[in-house]
């Protein structure tokens, strides 16, 4: 997985987002529970894989290994090569950590990755409103309904698909200087990522 993400970053094909799940003692490791953080540079020195991190607030940062606190790892070698003298300056929210901190500290991690790099691809929208749904929460039979049918080239060869599916919420406010209805669309709510072994 490092190869891989490491290659895609340094190519600027992939975005990466890691986020923590809850953390019993948050002053004390310097990281937020249930909070999201973006992934800066990814770097590989002497077998040391480390990523710059940014908690998107500006401050509070990690406090453990490879943290500007740590008096033991940062040789002057490593200092001049990973610009530790800046991060030392302010806590500005950013901070190199070791992916193994970041696998025990962290519940998950989101790479987005350029649409450009993937050899097949399909996008398919489409719409319904709330109007036309069902309200029953058993049986959903009688709402808009999706087959997927996939088909590997190969018959002997399987083959792993992704599959995105996100929703969209459409909501109107009344505009406080004329009193119009405005409509909006909120941000897309994903739904899930599903990885589907295709044979």
């Amino acid at each position: 997985m490092w190869k891989r993400i490491t290659s895609g970053y340094k190519t600027n094909d992939c975005l990466i987002t890691i986020g923590t799940g809850k953390i019993v003692n948050e002053e004390g490791v310097g990281l937020k529970s249930n909070h999201a953080y973006g992934v800066l540079e990814i770097l590989e020195e002497a077998g040391i894989r480390l990523m710059l991190v940014k908690n998107p607030w500006g401050n509070f940062r990690w406090n453990g290994k490879w943290s500007t606190d740590d008096t033991i790892n940062w040789t002057e070698d490593f200092k001049r090569k990973f610009h530790y003298n800046d991060l030392k300056v302010h806590d500005n929210g950013i901070f190199w950590i070791e992916l193994e901190s970041v696998a025990r500290y962290f519940d998950f991690m989101d790479i987005n990755w350029n649409p450009a790099v993937l050899i097949y691809r399909k996008s398919v929208f489409d719409m319904w409103k709330a109007a036309d749904m069902v309200s029953d929460d058993v049986n959903l039979s009688k709402n808009p309904q999706y087959v997927l049918d996939f088909t590997s080239e190969q018959a002997s060869e399987s083959s792993l698909s992704w599959i995105i599916i996100s929703k969209m919420h459409s909501n109107s406010v009344i505009d406080e200087d004329d009193g119009d209805e405005v409509s909006l669309i909120n941000t897309t709510l994903v739904l899930g990522l599903y990885g589907v072994a295709c044979l």
